[in-house]
């Protein structure tokens, strides 16, 4: 006899010999859910919840234990004859492998192990069959059909409130019953920023397209407890309890960050929306031409930009040209001084560039466009030659441009070298800063610095012919 057909007929006596001890716990669970999916639980509450549920287990206990007195696990002896049975083998062969004759002779034993070889032979073919039909033997009324039939008419009638009523009759929290009339308003909250007025959602309407960060909002009239919401997007569940602002009155809120489903529990009823997120595409922008350098050292720039609510600030990012991996500078444009072109759809301008290092160089810019949700689009990039200002004095270009290599050099200065120990006697009088030697600060600074000091003693070095302002001349010295 094979294994497989063992271990097949004895799950199908576990099977068989079960169902008649679980046959009563499923059945009260059944009436159970059925009367909680008809919102029974939402009209009467607690006690009387708590009451049927303790008389349902009562019940199932007392028959499941009457039923467990006949339950046995199946032995080796039964699961081998339910297999000859199944097979339709007579004679029990089983018994005849496991038996021994009596008599000991040679005779005996010979004609005994004759009987048990064709005994197994005709074992060898045995299978087990699938389980007896052990649910008609316990259930003689066919209660079980009726029953699935109160459970799917139940789930049906309670529609998108099933789950919420079967999790909360099944839960340990106390359930008090609803007001005899409750009033539901259900709205939504768009953002601030969109400028959109809420959208209310009517009897019926269980649909809804809704901007990017908007907020859901019921208010519920005439419970006598707090009405639970329910929001799924995608595998996140999301809930929150309703607030109480008045007698009897309820709100609560959920902000919606994608596509989801919401349900509301409350005494008596259960309602659902499907929410469709409208998402906020991040602004677009471009310049309109290339941008034009000023006398005052600023950059002209023409320029359009569109967002679907509207764009809140501007900004110009720049770095060298040939340093294609340096990092981008920003300098923020001052939404104030954005105006409408005349000659036709954009915005125009004036972007101070002359106090940068960088001013009059060949850098790459881009325009970046921020909406109020934290969005950001980027132009294309483009080459251009950041604005100075000029100066029609030549002293003054000469000047400017020292500043120009003072602003770009942003190396450290290097250290003092080591000096041997000084007593109290070597230390000169006067203040501490003394101590640091400042006039040898030029020796270790960086040599942009250094170049501009030699390049501003050579200009100041003439001051009768050069100077008519001593307080220029004073300031450059």
């Amino acid at each position: 006899m094979r294994v497989a057909s063992l271990i097949t007929a004895w799950i199908a006596l576990v099977w068989e010999r079960s169902v008649p001890v679980l046959w009563p716990g499923l059945a009260g669970l059944s009436l159970f859910a059925i009367l909680s999916l008809l919102g029974l639980w939402d009209q009467v509450g607690d006690p009387w919840r708590a009451l049927t549920a303790a008389a349902l287990l009562g019940l199932a206990v007392w028959q499941t234990g009457r039923n467990l007195k006949g339950f046995a696990w199946p032995s080796r002896d039964d699961t081998a004859r339910r297999v000859e049975d199944d097979s339709g083998i007579e004679a029990r062969p089983h018994e005849a492998l496991i038996d021994a004759p009596v008599e000991g002779d040679l005779v005996a034993q010979r004609v005994w192990q004759e009987h048990q070889a064709r005994m197994a032979r005709r074992l060898a073919d045995a299978r087990a069959r699938r389980p007896h039909a052990a649910w008609a033997y316990a259930d003689r009324w066919a209660l079980r059909g009726i029953i699935a039939l109160f459970l799917a008419t139940a789930w049906f009638i309670a529609g998108p409130a099933a789950r919420d009523r079967l999790s909360e009759a099944f839960s340990p929290s106390l359930i008090l019953a609803g007001g005899e009339t409750l009033s539901i308003d259900a709205w939504i909250d768009p953002p601030a920023y969109t400028g959109r007025p809420p959208v209310f959602l009517a009897d019926g309407d269980r649909s809804a397209e809704i901007p990017e960060g908007s907020t859901f909002v019921t208010r519920i009239a005439g419970s006598r407890r707090a009405p639970h919401l329910t929001l799924r997007s995608g595998s996140e569940v999301t809930r929150s309890s309703g607030t109480e602002i008045g007698a009897g009155v309820w709100e609560a809120r959920l902000p919606v960050t994608g596509d989801s489903t919401l349900r509301l529990a409350a005494p008596g009823t259960r309602e659902s929306w499907t929410l469709t997120v409208i998402p906020d595409t991040p602004p677009s922008i471009r310049l309109l031409s290339v941008p034009d350098a000023t006398a005052a050292g600023e950059l002209d720039l023409n320029f359009q930009a569109e967002d679907d609510y509207g764009v809140t600030g501007y900004a110009m990012e720049f770095r060298p040209e040939e340093a294609e991996d340096a990092g981008w500078e920003r300098l923020e444009i001052d939404p104030v001084s954005v105006t409408p072109l005349r000659e036709g759809e954009g915005l125009g301008t004036l972007l101070e560039t002359a106090r940068h290092p960088l001013a009059g160089s060949r850098v790459t810019i881009r325009l970046v466009a921020n909406d109020a949700a934290g969005n950001e689009g980027v132009s294309p990039e483009l080459g251009v030659t950041l604005p100075e200002r000029v100066f029609l004095d030549a002293l003054a270009r000469a000047v400017a441009e020292q500043r120009r290599g003072v602003m770009a050099a942003d190396a450290d200065y290097a250290p003092l070298p080591e000096r041997p120990a000084l007593y109290q006697e070597d230390i000169l009088p006067g203040p501490a800063y003394l101590a640091e030697e400042p006039e040898r600060r030029i020796e270790r600074a960086p040599d942009g610095l250094q170049h501009a000091a030699r390049a501003l003693d050579a200009i100041s070095d003439a001051p009768v012919y050069f100077f008519d302002d001593p307080v220029v001349y004073l300031g450059i010295r």
